[in-house]
């Protein structure tokens, strides 16, 4: 067992020798990209293989074995460093990043370099100049890839360390406010000499003089590093306060004036009680105006994405009917190369934040370079007038449109998820009387949830009529030319509606979605485990709905499962409304006593009775459906 200067010694001495190894895979990484290149254009020249290029062939197997072999040693020394983290009192969120980095560090060693190992061998095996150049190309895309993984990994390794630097010194500051407040009882109850308690005072103050000039100095100098840096200014501004409140207290201590300085330790210790939760909240993440930044630009490449996935199925579908000998045809070539442009900011643009953000999947840079990849093989195909070829890959590029859309739609409800959380932990020590409106209860939440799942299905049905009034409601339905209705739609699903009407109602069930998973831990905090249970369930049947939307089918099992939903929405509202009134009885059951009903409320209550029975027997010609719900709505109202 290390002592704990010892083992932030080993911790720090493993992070620099990961980081060289890093660094010298990514240059090695580099060389055999540049070995690739040439190998493919010297293919490309040559009738066949000769002996040269089966030894530059040799070459790159003894780069790409060493280029394991040293991520082999950096995932080695990860897994030490984990083991050592798991002596110190570590945040549960830095727990999870940890093991989120260990599968990526898996996905690199024993998966892309295996796959590049693999191609590299079979290569040599064949010797076939053809198959040769294809697998060249597919070695410098796999490469690129790695090496985009192994970037995101270095600075999601650096942003890890200052986490833990940051949670370290947190807790280092809350020791000495705690120090700092058993220095002021004392100083309050006299027990000790002024004397003593100047003494303490100077030790805590040297404390935190040792820390600002060690840790804080290597917190620094570690921030300047990333290129994402910390505000830790204020931080340190709140320490040296601190400072300044210590010394006073020391004077006051000298000059008798007790009451004076145990209100100078009462200001110090806040200070360093704040200036630990602020390190915790930045480390973590959890500062409100880095999530307000993150969530605007996953919301902006979010919408660029479903404009180019909606700008891409508008393409697919013009270009099967375009004559491949006119000037149009030109026009949407050059449509597909701005697509294929837009697309390659989308990959830079989700690349770095990929850097900055442990949450979003392993398999984004997949992804994005997969999407840029078909782009270009897409623009390829137009220019050689192969149109089927070109819709294939627009197919593919759509897919993987839409997995990135998906995979940010996720990573937006687990920021806005964090951001509430960070927001409600800013109000909850805000000590201003009047400063917080009390959350409404679970049936209320559950109450709003409905009303806006029921106004989604309506916009489900709305759309799907105006659809069957236009002819398209059924697939493969003929038009009077004799041509199917639905030809202009690249899917050929006549059940695809508007993309952008589709796109939104994808948003407003993914926010419905996040509504029900606030309530379920607020239904489980409050021991209703069963209902909780089946809103997970609930849930679970949204994100289908979800994903069929961003997929743009408006089908009729999305509207069988909304109705579904709906349903199970109405009973999981009267069972948490049955629950509510059960506590409220078993609470009051003593305390119930009969009171006179006034005259003027009696006579209210018989009118609303009267109304309601008027209802009930004069009942709307509805479906078997609807008529369920209206009962339920009825029982809900206990009428």
């Amino acid at each position: 067992m290390y002592d704990e200067k010892q083992l932030d010694s080993a911790i720090n001495a493993n992070s620099e020798q990961i980081n060289s190894g890093l660094s010298n895979s990514s240059q090695q990484s580099d060389k055999l990209q540049e070995e690739y290149k040439e190998m493919q254009s010297r293919l490309l020249k040559s009738n066949d293989m000769d002996w040269e290029q089966q030894e530059s062939l040799q070459n790159m197997m003894k780069m790409q074995q060493s280029m394991q072999n040293e991520m082999k040693a950096v995932k080695q020394r990860f897994e030490e460093q984990l083991q050592q983290s798991q002596q110190k009192e570590l945040s549960q969120d830095l727990k999870e990043k940890q093991e989120e980095l260990k599968k990526q560090m898996d996905n690199l060693v024993d998966k892309e370099l295996q796959e590049q190992m693999k191609k590299l061998q079979e290569l040599m095996a064949k010797l076939n100049k053809e198959q040769a150049v294809q697998t060249m190309q597919q070695l410098q895309e796999q490469n690129k890839l790695f090496k985009m993984d192994m970037e995101r990994m270095k600075e999601l390794m650096n942003k890890l360390e200052m986490q833990m630097r940051m949670e370290d010194m947190a807790a280092k500051m809350d020791e000495l406010a705690k120090k700092e407040m058993d220095l002021k009882e004392q100083t309050d109850k006299k027990q000790e000499p002024n004397a003593a308690l100047e003494k303490k005072q100077d030790d805590i103050k040297k404390e935190l003089d040792d820390a600002l000039k060690k840790e804080m100095k290597e917190l620094e100098e570690l921030n300047e590093k990333m290129k994402d840096q910390q505000d830790i200014d204020k931080d340190k501004k709140l320490a040296e306060e601190a400072q300044q409140e210590m010394q006073k207290s020391s004077e006051e201590l000298q000059q008798n004036k007790n009451s004076k300085a145990s209100e100078s330790q009462s200001k110090a210790a806040q200070n360093l009680q704040q200036m630990a939760k602020s390190m915790r909240s930045a480390a973590s993440g959890m500062d409100v105006e880095k999530l307000e930044k993150d969530i605007r630009a996953v919301r902006q490449i979010l919408s660029n994405l479903m404009r180019l996935s909606f700008d891409q199925e508008q393409l697919m579908g013009e270009i099967r009917s375009v004559n491949l000998a006119s000037q149009n045809y030109i026009a949407k070539q050059q449509e597909q190369k701005r697509l294929h442009e837009n697309s390659k900011m989308i990959r830079d643009s989700l690349f770095e934040m990929s850097k900055d953000m442990f949450k979003i999947a392993a398999t984004v840079n997949k992804e994005t370079t997969e999407l840029e990849k078909n782009m270009r093989y897409s623009v390829s195909s137009i220019e050689s007038r192969r149109v089927g070829d070109a819709m294939t890959k627009q197919q593919y590029v759509m897919t993987h449109t839409n997995n990135l859309a998906l995979m940010l739609n996720e990573l937006l409800s687990n920021l806005m998820a964090m951001q509430s959380q960070a927001k409600a932990g800013a109000e909850g020590s805000c000590e201003k009387p009047g400063g917080k409106k009390p959350k409404p209860g679970p049936g209320q939440q559950l109450s709003d949830v409905i009303t806006k799942q029921k106004s989604l299905g309506d916009a489900m049905q709305q759309m799907q009529d105006a659809m069957k009034k236009r002819g398209e409601g059924k697939d493969g339905k003929e038009g009077e030319n004799g041509k199917p209705q639905n030809s202009g739609n690249p899917q050929g699903k006549g059940e695809q509606g508007n993309a952008e009407q589709l796109a939104r109602m994808a948003q407003q069930q993914a926010a419905l979605r996040r509504q029900l998973q606030e309530l379920n831990s607020l239904l489980n905090s409050k021991g209703m485990g069963e209902i909780a249970k089946e809103l997970r369930e609930i849930q679970e049947e949204m994100d289908k709905n979800e994903t069929q939307l961003v997929n743009k089918k408006l089908g009729s099992d999305l509207l069988m499962r909304q109705r579904e939903i709906l349903t199970r929405l109405l009973e999981a509202e009267k069972a948490v409304r049955e629950q509510q009134q059960d506590d409220k009885r078993s609470s009051n059951t003593a305390k119930e006593i009969s009171r006179p009903i006034p005259a003027e409320l009696e006579k209210r209550m018989k009118e609303h009775q009267q109304l309601t029975e008027q209802y009930k027997t004069t009942p709307p010609v509805l479906k078997p459906y609807y008529q369920r719900i209206v009962e339920d709505y009825y029982k809900l109202l206990g009428i």
